[in-house]
Protein backbone atom coordinates (compact mmCIF):
# COMPACT_ATOMS: atom_id res chain seq x y z
CA UNK A 1 0.00 0.00 0.00
CA UNK A 2 1.18 3.22 -1.06
CA UNK A 3 1.77 5.82 1.75
CA UNK A 4 3.03 9.80 1.51
CA UNK A 5 5.43 10.75 4.20
CA UNK A 6 4.88 14.29 4.66
CA UNK A 7 7.51 16.79 5.42
CA UNK A 8 6.71 19.27 7.97
CA UNK A 9 7.56 22.04 5.71
CA UNK A 10 4.75 20.82 3.62
CA UNK A 11 2.34 20.59 6.48
CA UNK A 12 3.22 24.27 7.77
CA UNK A 13 2.19 25.98 4.33
CA UNK A 14 -1.24 23.95 4.44
CA UNK A 15 -1.98 24.71 7.67
CA UNK A 16 -1.00 28.61 6.52
CA UNK A 17 -3.19 28.47 3.48
CA UNK A 18 -6.50 28.65 6.32
CA UNK A 19 -7.91 25.62 4.86
CA UNK A 20 -7.56 23.41 7.86
CA UNK A 21 -11.44 22.31 8.13
CA UNK A 22 -11.04 20.78 4.42
CA UNK A 23 -7.71 19.42 4.87
CA UNK A 24 -9.30 17.61 8.09
CA UNK A 25 -12.16 16.81 6.67
CA UNK A 26 -10.50 14.48 4.19
CA UNK A 27 -9.87 12.46 7.31
CA UNK A 28 -8.08 9.16 7.17
CA UNK A 29 -5.27 9.09 4.50
CA UNK A 30 -2.48 7.10 3.44
CA UNK A 31 0.04 9.36 5.19
CA UNK A 32 3.30 7.91 7.48
CA UNK A 33 4.35 10.66 9.75
CA UNK A 34 8.30 9.94 11.01
CA UNK A 35 7.93 10.86 14.94
CA UNK A 36 10.95 13.55 14.47
CA UNK A 37 8.40 14.93 12.13
CA UNK A 38 4.95 14.59 14.65
CA UNK A 39 7.41 16.23 17.43
CA UNK A 40 8.47 19.26 14.24
CA UNK A 41 5.31 19.88 13.70
CA UNK A 42 3.85 20.86 17.22
CA UNK A 43 6.98 22.65 18.05
CA UNK A 44 7.79 24.57 15.00
CA UNK A 45 7.31 28.25 15.93
CA UNK A 46 8.91 30.03 13.19
CA UNK A 47 6.46 32.68 11.85
CA UNK A 48 3.67 30.74 13.08
CA UNK A 49 0.53 32.65 13.89
CA UNK A 50 -1.89 31.45 16.94
CA UNK A 51 -3.22 28.18 16.78
CA UNK A 52 -0.97 26.99 13.54
CA UNK A 53 0.63 24.21 15.95
CA UNK A 54 -2.45 23.39 17.20
CA UNK A 55 -4.04 22.95 13.95
CA UNK A 56 -0.81 21.00 12.13
CA UNK A 57 -1.50 18.57 14.99
CA UNK A 58 -5.42 18.37 13.98
CA UNK A 59 -4.45 17.61 10.23
CA UNK A 60 -1.63 14.91 11.84
CA UNK A 61 -4.02 13.41 13.98
CA UNK A 62 -6.68 13.35 11.26
CA UNK A 63 -4.58 11.70 8.71
CA UNK A 64 -2.08 9.73 9.78
CA UNK A 65 -0.37 7.94 12.68
CA UNK A 66 3.12 8.63 14.01
CA UNK A 67 5.88 5.80 12.92
CA UNK A 68 9.10 5.79 15.36
CA UNK A 69 12.85 4.48 13.85
CA UNK A 70 13.60 2.31 16.17
CA UNK A 71 17.13 2.70 17.37
CA UNK A 72 19.54 0.42 16.12
CA UNK A 73 16.87 -0.27 13.12
CA UNK A 74 18.29 -0.23 9.43
CA UNK A 75 16.01 3.15 9.16
CA UNK A 76 17.69 4.49 12.30
CA UNK A 77 21.17 3.85 10.67
CA UNK A 78 20.70 5.52 7.57
CA UNK A 79 19.08 8.42 8.97
CA UNK A 80 22.49 8.57 10.92
CA UNK A 81 24.82 8.60 7.70
CA UNK A 82 22.32 11.01 5.61
CA UNK A 83 22.38 13.54 9.20
CA UNK A 84 26.00 13.01 8.97
CA UNK A 85 26.51 14.14 5.52
CA UNK A 86 24.91 17.72 6.82
CA UNK A 87 22.57 18.38 3.79
CA UNK A 88 19.32 17.44 4.97
CA UNK A 89 17.03 18.74 8.45
CA UNK A 90 16.20 15.89 11.14
CA UNK A 91 12.55 15.68 9.60
CA UNK A 92 14.05 15.20 5.72
CA UNK A 93 16.36 12.64 6.84
CA UNK A 94 13.29 11.14 8.43
CA UNK A 95 11.47 10.12 5.93
CA UNK A 96 14.09 9.74 3.62
CA UNK A 97 15.47 7.14 5.61
CA UNK A 98 12.08 5.27 6.47
CA UNK A 99 11.77 5.42 2.17
CA UNK A 100 15.21 4.15 1.45
CA UNK A 101 13.59 1.37 3.64
CA UNK A 102 10.38 0.98 2.04
CA UNK A 103 9.37 0.67 -1.45
CA UNK A 104 5.69 1.78 -0.56
CA UNK A 105 6.51 5.43 0.88
CA UNK A 106 5.95 7.83 -1.40
CA UNK A 107 8.52 11.36 -0.06
CA UNK A 108 6.78 14.60 0.04
CA UNK A 109 8.90 17.73 0.40
CA UNK A 110 9.30 21.23 -0.09
CA UNK A 111 13.01 21.86 0.28
CA UNK A 112 14.40 21.84 -2.88
CA UNK A 113 17.72 20.29 -1.30
CA UNK A 114 15.56 17.58 -0.29
CA UNK A 115 14.01 16.91 -3.11
CA UNK A 116 16.77 16.70 -5.05
CA UNK A 117 18.49 14.10 -2.65
CA UNK A 118 15.44 11.71 -2.69
CA UNK A 119 15.97 11.46 -6.54
CA UNK A 120 19.28 11.00 -6.40
CA UNK A 121 18.76 8.05 -3.33
CA UNK A 122 15.95 6.55 -5.00
CA UNK A 123 16.15 6.28 -8.61
CA UNK A 124 13.23 5.60 -10.54
CA UNK A 125 10.74 6.10 -7.17
CA UNK A 126 8.17 8.81 -7.30
CA UNK A 127 8.81 11.52 -4.67
CA UNK A 128 6.45 14.73 -4.72
CA UNK A 129 6.47 18.53 -4.24
CA UNK A 130 4.01 20.56 -2.64
CA UNK A 131 1.91 21.51 -5.50
CA UNK A 132 2.27 17.02 -6.28
CA UNK A 133 0.94 16.60 -3.48
CA UNK A 134 -1.79 19.19 -3.21
CA UNK A 135 -2.96 17.31 -6.57
CA UNK A 136 -2.93 14.30 -4.89
CA UNK A 137 -5.09 15.78 -2.43
CA UNK A 138 -7.63 16.87 -4.74
CA UNK A 139 -7.37 13.40 -5.99
CA UNK A 140 -8.11 11.75 -2.87
CA UNK A 141 -11.37 14.88 -2.22
CA UNK A 142 -10.16 17.60 -0.69
CA UNK A 143 -12.18 20.40 -2.66
CA UNK A 144 -10.39 22.45 -5.96
CA UNK A 145 -11.24 25.51 -4.48
CA UNK A 146 -9.93 25.05 -1.08
CA UNK A 147 -6.63 23.23 -3.34
CA UNK A 148 -6.66 26.77 -5.39
CA UNK A 149 -6.57 29.14 -2.00
CA UNK A 150 -3.68 26.77 -0.58
CA UNK A 151 -1.46 27.56 -3.99
CA UNK A 152 -2.02 30.59 -4.11
CA UNK A 153 -1.61 31.44 -0.56
CA UNK A 154 1.81 29.25 -0.48
CA UNK A 155 3.17 30.99 -3.82
CA UNK A 156 2.35 34.54 -2.69
CA UNK A 157 3.73 34.29 1.12
CA UNK A 158 6.96 32.19 0.22
CA UNK A 159 10.00 33.25 -1.10
CA UNK A 160 12.61 30.40 -1.27
CA UNK A 161 15.91 30.75 -0.18
CA UNK A 162 18.28 32.32 -2.53
CA UNK A 163 15.92 33.14 -5.06
CA UNK A 164 12.05 33.85 -6.23
CA UNK A 165 8.75 32.68 -5.34
CA UNK A 166 7.79 29.12 -6.13
CA UNK A 167 6.91 28.35 -9.70
CA UNK A 168 3.45 26.97 -9.84
CA UNK A 169 3.56 23.92 -12.54
CA UNK A 170 1.98 24.45 -15.67
CA UNK A 171 -0.34 21.42 -15.28
CA UNK A 172 -1.84 23.46 -12.11
CA UNK A 173 -1.83 26.72 -13.69
CA UNK A 174 -4.30 25.69 -16.48
CA UNK A 175 -7.16 25.46 -14.09
CA UNK A 176 -7.68 22.21 -12.36
CA UNK A 177 -9.47 21.19 -14.97
CA UNK A 178 -6.15 19.98 -16.11
CA UNK A 179 -5.25 18.04 -13.58
CA UNK A 180 -5.72 14.59 -15.97
CA UNK A 181 -1.92 15.96 -16.95
CA UNK A 182 -0.59 15.02 -13.73
CA UNK A 183 -3.46 12.19 -12.92
CA UNK A 184 -1.38 10.03 -15.26
CA UNK A 185 1.68 9.57 -12.61
CA UNK A 186 -0.89 9.26 -9.74
CA UNK A 187 -2.99 6.66 -11.19
CA UNK A 188 -0.40 3.64 -9.53
CA UNK A 189 0.30 5.42 -6.62
CA UNK A 190 -3.38 5.77 -5.58
CA UNK A 191 -4.26 2.27 -7.10
CA UNK A 192 -1.89 0.98 -4.04
CA UNK A 193 -3.30 3.34 -1.33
Amino acid sequence: MTCFAVDTDVLVWLVRSGQTVPLAALGRQPVLVTDTIWDEAGTHKQGDAGGEAEARQQVLTTWSVKTTLAPGSAEAETAQVLLDQGDLEAGEVSILAWAIHHAEIVPVFHERQALLRAIEEMPGRPVLSFHGFLGLLVELGLPARAAKTISERYCARLTWKNSSRPVVPQWWTDGLGSIATARQAWDPLLSQS
